[in-house]
């Protein structure tokens, strides 16, 4: 067994005035730069439908 302490990603939201425009995308890569991660290396608590597809669609994730 192995301990690890993962940083854990919550869903976000982008008004629908917004969305489809790169904002999401773009936020959720500046965090990934900031942290020095990679998507496939981090926690998501109970992740929304819409932030799945946004993981799948974006970063190939489609299963956690």
């Amino acid at each position: 067994m192995k301990e690890i302490k993962p940083l854990c990603v919550l869903d976000f939201y982008v008004h629908e005035s917004m969305q489809r425009g790169g904002h999401g995308k773009a936020l959720f890569e500046l965090m990934l730069e900031v942290e020095k991660v990679t998507p496939d290396k981090l926690a998501y608590d109970r992740p929304s439908p819409k932030l799945i597809g946004f993981c799948g669609k974006h970063y190939g994730l489609k299963s956690f």
